[in-house]
């Protein structure tokens, strides 16, 4: 047997008894709300035409609480969600949320509102039980303000 073989069934087999670690650091989600748009940004992303934003762009998107009256006109792009792991700050997953809408040209979220919600973490493919511990969720619906009135 060749030696590419050997090493090939070596790798192979400690894949196949190691385990996976599940439910360890934060998740972020987008939902586009129009297929058009979330198209145009795939093929934007894909073709490396979307920047970073910066510290100060990610620092100028608005929040605007759940209920909270909006004095101005604006245009939907997306719901978007942050779940935090463990130990998460709540400063990190607010930041997280408005880099999200920001990376998608977004410069508000209105409706935001935070939850707690049940995650697992450990190791899958072991004995060992997973742990369940209970972590902050923020959500909202990134949106493009189109008028300045405020």
């Amino acid at each position: 047997m060749s030696n590419t073989i050997k090493i090939s069934l070596t790798v192979l087999v400690l894949f196949s008894f190691s385990s996976c670690l599940v439910g360890y650091g934060s998740l972020d989600n987008f939902t586009y709300l129009d297929k058009q748009k979330n198209s145009e940004f795939e093929n934007k992303l894909k073709n490396n035409q979307i920047k970073k934003p910066s510290a100060q762009a990610i620092d100028s998107v608005l929040i605007f609480i759940e209920g909270e009256k909006l004095d101005f006109n604006y245009e939907k792009i997306g719901l978007i969600e942050v779940t935090g792991d463990k130990n998460s700050f709540e400063s990190d997953l607010l930041l997280q949320l408005k880099r999200g809408a920001k990376f998608r040209g977004c410069n508000a979220i209105i409706n935001f509102r935070k939850d707690f919600i049940s995650r697992e973490r450990g190791e899958i493919l072991t004995d060992k039980p997973l742990e369940i511990y209970t972590s902050r969720i923020l959500r909202g619906v990134a949106v493009k303000i189109i008028d300045t009135k405020i």
